[in-house]
């Protein structure tokens, strides 16, 4: 059996030094027996993980202690693969060390998979700007703050626009946050750089609630005095509540992670657990409960508590405490909570039993083993408490780890005292591991498969493997495994992901990803006598896959959607994606651009000197528009160049360099601006002490100019709008004088004389 093991299994003597062979340990690394015993097994270690492994391994044999650390480990195939190894030791009658056995599991693809979600969730961050924000404007002058009705709104100030003093904005902050924040903006003000002042702080509302605020700040100077003085400065803030509790919860959630995994002892573990999940949420009562199958009855194994109450640990009845409704949930592994034990609408009897240990409130996390051993993480409140979603997730997620540590920790309790060591490994997994004789029939298989599919052995003792209950749920299953079964009778070894039938687990729809093998067993005459199928759990690996599918989907449809243009190009500047908003707005199909260099959309003189700054930035990291907007000109297809905003960001692929540009393009702002800019120049130019003539003839040759007009005339119409008087004239040299007096009918159809004489232009 430990042969033909789909795992690396070892041994070694009291000393922990390798003296016994280990095919499967030769079949992975392709060392001999004679490289890899003693101490040769380091060799195949990866070196920056070898200081760490020989550490562990010399403290665990010194302390008789399980073993267990992850390192990787060299493939006979040329790669270094991540392997979980464990060891525990084997006794002798009078307590001496025996030796050692140990297993190695493959979970390189666990890893690899951990790393790409990694990666996906940084990409996630460079995703669209939230669009709930709130304007505001401070007068230093009277020292008071305008707030729109949408900031209003996010200081708790109701939903109108209101004036402020700074004073009175600066009592909103939390008090932890006043005094630093007032720093930062004096700091700001003294400094008399660019103005812009970055602040994230706390407000208390009225409710009591904390609202997380993010705030930018942009203030004006006036430079004409020494000193500058601030005159004024606008403001944006955004609620970043939801975002910030959720970072302060995956901190929590990791630092609680960080004090679990040393820990093996189950009382130690509901220890930290309940101990720092209390003082966290700010629960005066953190329990710990397991209920039996039927959850008629709950035995509270742990509880936290900071003040003096008297202890509740122990069994109690079910019913108690819970509506039939609330059991189903519990028996269907489902959260729940309640608000207010108090509420008119509870049954009486519930509410005087939570009253009397002083209960106002309520969260049951719940977590159903594989082996069907229902655990609850129960938050209480002394006061009745709306529970947020956060906090909701938080504590299934925190009961979920916990529980995954306590059965981990119950099994490597249970484990150690056990005497047969391939027992030990074969029920340490969440798989499939079993003994086929070559007529196809099952002669034995573990414990937690038959539990994982709520069968006995005489459902599957003796009957062909491939009819067994694990697979018949699917004719093309049962078919896939006969055909899998004969390629290991012809000396093949067979690998594949399949899903088991794991009906124990939560019903006949439940279903198990497994990474499963079929392995030949031969004999003296290397004739196959056996198979033996084995099967590792590859749930939370899948899980972890099409989290990252999905992550993809999103990003690549918010890319598709956004209103302005987005490229991305590499560190060459080749273009890869373009989205819709881009194209149409250069002219181009995405045939046409993907994989060309990104200067064919730029005109002079951006188009000759973007390579540069790309190879500049990449070889000294000074950015020129990374990080920041900057206005530039865009070239179509057409040839035709318009005025764009361009803003330029970094991130990281797959260990590539990428640049992700957005584009808008700003012609029709830019043309008012300029139109803006013309009206004021011709407005101050007129505003000074000039005579009539001089006045008409500044207007019709300034407007001339702007427009590149080849004429303009100022014309006055007499009483009864038929006779048009050409008051001035404005005209290019070539041009002969049409100065004089015309009639409007010989110039104008109807229609335009109504428009005309209407003020219109025409």
């Amino acid at each position: 059996l430990i042969e033909a093991s789909s795992q690396i299994v070892w041994m070694t003597d009291a000393t922990g030094m390798v003296v016994d062979d280990s095919p499967s340990w030769r079949s992975f690394t392709g060392q001999t027996f004679e490289e890899w015993k003693g101490k040769g097994w380091l060799n195949v270690v990866h070196e920056e993980d070898q200081q760490a492994t020989i550490q562990i391994w010399q403290q665990a044999v010194s302390n008789v202690e399980t073993f267990s650390v992850e390192y990787r480990l060299w493939h006979r195939q040329g790669e270094w693969r991540w392997v979980h190894a464990r060891g525990v030791p084997q006794k002798n009658r009078d307590g001496s060390i025996l030796r050692w056995v140990g297993m190695n599991t493959d979970i390189h693809e666990q890893k690899e998979a951990q790393r790409v979600i990694l990666e996906s969730s940084r990409q996630l961050q460079l995703g669209v700007e939230i669009a709930n924000l709130g304007l505001a404007r401070v007068d230093y002058t009277d020292d008071r703050i305008t707030l729109t009705p949408e900031a209003a709104a996010i200081y708790g100030l109701g939903y109108g626009e209101i004036s402020i003093t700074r004073e009175e904005m600066l009592d909103l902050y939390h008090p932890e946050d006043r005094e630093p924040a007032a720093k930062q903006i004096q700091a700001c003000i003294e400094a008399c750089g660019d103005g812009r002042c970055d602040l994230e702080h706390r407000l208390i509302l009225p409710s009591g609630e904390i609202r997380w605020i993010s705030t930018r700040k942009q203030i004006y100077f006036d430079r004409s005095v020494e000193p500058a003085v601030p005159v004024y400065a606008t403001q944006v803030a955004q609620d970043i509540t939801v975002s910030k509790r959720e970072e302060l919860n995956l901190s929590f959630l990791s630092d609680l992670q960080a004090q679990l995994i040393p820990l093996s002892s189950v009382d130690d573990l509901m220890d930290v657990a309940t101990r720092e999940t209390a003082d966290y949420l700010g629960l005066f009562r953190c329990l710990i409960v397991e209920f039996d199958e039927t959850a008629e009855f709950a035995d509270i194994l742990f509880e936290h508590h900071d003040k003096p109450l008297q202890s509740i640990v122990g069994k109690h009845r079910v019913r108690d405490f819970h509506t039939e409704k609330e059991i189903q949930k519990l028996l269907d592994g489902q959260q729940f909570s309640l608000s207010d034990t108090q509420h008119p609408e509870q049954e009486n009897q519930i509410a005087e039993i939570f009253q009397s240990i002083g209960v106002g409130a309520y969260c049951n996390s719940i977590y159903i083993t594989p082996r069907g051993i229902k655990f609850a993480v129960s938050a209480l409140k002394s006061e009745a408490y709306q529970w947020r979603p956060d906090e909701l997730n938080l504590l299934q997620e925190i009961t979920n780890r916990l529980c995954v540590r306590i059965e981990r920790a119950r099994a490597e309790a249970e484990l150690a005292d056990r005497e047969a060591h391939l027992r030990r490994v074969i029920n340490n997994q969440l798989g499939l591991v079993g003994v086929i004789d070559r007529e196809g029939i099952l002669l034995e298989v573990d414990e937690d498969s038959l539990k994982i599919a709520g069968l006995t052995r005489q459902d599957v003792i003796g009957k062909h493997f491939a009819e067994c209950a694990w697979w018949t749920y699917d004719a093309a299953v049962s078919q896939k495994m006969r055909e899998s079964m004969a390629k290991g009778f012809a000396a093949e070894v067979v690998r594949y992901d399949v899903p088991l039938f794991a009906a124990g687990l939560g019903g006949p729809e439940r279903r198990l990803m497994i990474d499963f093998m079929i392995a030949p067993v031969f004999n003296q005459q290397g004739e196959v006598e056996y198979l033996i199928p084995s099967g590792v759990d590859i749930s939370e690996r899948v899980a972890v896959e099409n989290l990252h599918k999905e992550t993809a989907a999103r990003l690549e449809s918010m890319f598709n959607s956004a209103v302005d243009g987005m490229i991305t190009i590499d560190a060459a500047g080749k273009m890869d994606s373009i989205n819709p908003a881009a194209r149409e707005l250069f002219g181009y199909n995405l045939e046409e651009l993907r994989g060309q260099n990104v200067r064919m959309l730029m005109p002079e003189p951006w188009h000759s000197a973007h390579d540069s700054y790309l190879k500049a930035y990449l070889a000294t990291g000074d950015a020129k528009i990374i990080g920041s907007k900057r206005e530039v000109r865009g070239l179509r297809k057409d040839g035709s160049t318009f005025a764009m905003e361009l803003a330029v960001s970094e991130a990281a692929l797959r260990g590539e360099i990428m640049f992700v540009g957005t584009v808008r393009d700003i012609s029709e702002r830019k043309q008012r601006e300029q139109n803006l800019a013309f009206i004021d120049q011709l407005q101050q130019l007129l505003s000074g002490p000039l005579k009539v003539e001089a006045i008409m003839q500044q207007t019709c040759a300034s407007i001339a100019d702007f427009l590149g007009l080849s004429r303009c005339l100022l014309i006055e119409l007499d009483k009864k709008t038929e006779i048009a008087k050409v008051v001035y004239e404005y005209h290019e040299s070539s041009l002969s004088s049409i100065s004089g007096r015309h009639t409007i009918v010989n110039f104008l159809e109807k229609e335009e004389r109504q428009a005309f004489l209407a003020g219109q232009p025409v």
